[in-house]
């Protein structure tokens, strides 16, 4: 089944079945074999194609697989909460100035809103003793905020890999209503309908291709990836991420 994947992208039933048939040996060849991503997607080439990345970690990890969406609405009203408690977050980025009153925003506003605090909460720390990444550095690392008029294209070719890993989330236009939201993996762009689903989206691709986070948002993947996920064994609790919890009201 998988040199019939590796040369073959229809029929699309067919290659839904046999992604499905291969997840948990693809999985373990991925984590036993610790290549790059651009050598997992030439084994696996359709693991990019639409659904994949989601269809591999539901079948992995079945319990798990709505977390975020079950999870997040309420979650989300919690984290902006906290961060209004504890800081001044509105001066983290321009536009969060104009956010006078989070309890008057949609449902979808409010959702980004909160995903847009965890940067705030969760700065990562570089190497050794050298402290912590700014505000702006961890945000644009979890979620590049670009104007309207992006070329999504252009911007994804001009990517510099040295300094910009992937995978990540872009979002187009406003921060709290934008047009479209993206996850972009070895340049490939993984069109999202929300930036909840791209989040989700990116952090499945993280999770089914055992890619190591981002320095900059390592804390905030960290914080979906125990908070939200529940993978917990074996991790390291920041005194922060146990503030948060107890917050939260979480054991």
């Amino acid at each position: 089944m998988e040199e019939w994947l590796r040369n073959n992208k229809e029929p699309e039933d067919m290659v839904k079945d046999y992604m499905k048939q291969t997840a948990t040996k693809r999985h373990d060849w991925i984590k036993r074999s610790d290549c790059c991503v651009k050598n997992i997607l030439t084994t696996y080439p359709r693991l990019l194609d639409a659904g994949m990345i989601e269809g591999d970690f539901a079948e992995l990890f079945p319990e798990k697989a709505n977390a975020l969406y079950q999870k997040w609405p309420t979650f989300c009203n919690k984290v902006v909460d906290f961060t209004e408690k504890t800081g001044n977050w509105r001066s983290a980025r321009a536009e969060f100035e104009n956010i006078h009153d989070p309890g008057k925003l949609s449902l979808e506003e409010k959702s980004n809103l909160g995903f847009y605090m965890l940067p705030v909460l969760f700065r990562g720390r570089k190497d050794s003793k050298r402290g912590t990444y700014t505000t702006a550095e961890t945000l644009s690392s979890f979620i590049d905020v670009q104007p309207e008029v992006l070329d999504i294209q252009t911007y994804v070719d001009n990517i510099d890999e040295a300094v910009r890993s992937q995978p990540f989330v872009v979002v187009r236009g406003n921060i709290l209503t934008p047009i479209q939201a993206y996850v972009v993996v070895e340049r490939r762009i993984l069109p999202a309908a929300t930036l909840l689903k791209a989040v989700d989206l990116c952090f499945k691709a993280l999770y089914v291709m055992d890619i190591e986070y981002q320095p900059q948002s390592c804390s905030v993947w960290k914080f979906l990836q125990i908070v939200v996920f529940q993978f917990t064994d074996g991790e390291h609790l920041t005194p922060k991420l146990r503030e948060v919890r107890a917050f939260m009201n979480m054991p």
